[in-house]
């Protein structure tokens, strides 16, 4: 079907850092039923057969609306986080988690990413930073590249939703890997600056994730203090 090779396809030899996709037409016929069929199965697909499908998902999630049929996709993503890394880990998916979480966050910057329960938007966020917990001793738990989308303009420095996402996975990604966090200076100024916003639920969320990765508590008198580079 047309419209399903153009929302699903991929240029050979590109990587998932280079992946594009554009917001599904509504209705999408072609996408509805892929997004169902991945629904009744009810489990994970393999590594290569989400990694293939995935950009479906993702169109989905893409733009102001949600195409009829395809409000599943959420559900879909957060179901596979487990292949992204830990004993469930999958070489076709673990590459993909950057582009897992943008996709997230690109539903947050909208109004409808609050029809989404079981899972929440937040919830899927989260999932999407499972980590290899003895990976530690080998490199880095979470590379730049995929910490990047939770620090830019659709994470920390977005709009209300994209900042508090971002700020209760880094949150979580600092209650199991504090040195991560605390080492990193882009990451300390990224919540910083959120735990003065005027607004009180991503103060709320910042303040947590603040204490849980540096162990003190803020308090608007701080604000005055040197920002963090």
């Amino acid at each position: 079907n047309k419209d399903m090779r153009k929302t699903s396809s991929v240029e050979k030899g590109t990587t998932a850092s280079t992946l594009s996709v554009s917001a599904l037409p509504s209705p999408c016929a072609s996408a509805a039923c892929a997004i169902f069929e991945m629904e009744e199965y009810d489990d994970c697909l393999s590594g290569p057969s989400f990694a293939f499908l995935f950009p479906i998902l993702r169109a989905a999630l893409t733009g102001p609306r949600t195409a009829p049929g395809c409000e599943a996709a959420l559900k879909i993503l957060d179901r596979h986080t487990p292949l992204i890394a830990g004993d469930e880990a999958d070489a076709s998916v673990g590459p993909l988690r950057r582009e897992m979480a943008s996709a997230v966050l690109e539903l947050l910057t909208h109004d409808r990413s609050q029809a989404f329960f079981d899972p929440t938007p937040y919830d899927a966020l989260i999932s999407c930073y499972i980590t290899d917990d003895d990976k530690e001793s080998s490199g880095p738990v979470l590379s730049s590249a995929e910490l990047a989308p939770l620090l830019g303009d659709n994470g920390a420095l977005g709009g209300k939703n994209c900042r508090i996402g971002s700020m209760l996975a880094l949150g979580s990604i600092a209650s199991k890997h504090p040195r991560l966090v605390c080492k990193n200076p882009l990451i300390e100024n990224r919540i910083w600056i959120n735990c003065f916003e005027k607004n009180k639920a991503i103060r709320s969320a910042a303040r947590k994730t603040w204490m849980t990765a540096f162990g003190s508590e803020l308090d608007d008198a701080d604000e005055d203090a040197p920002l963090p580079a």
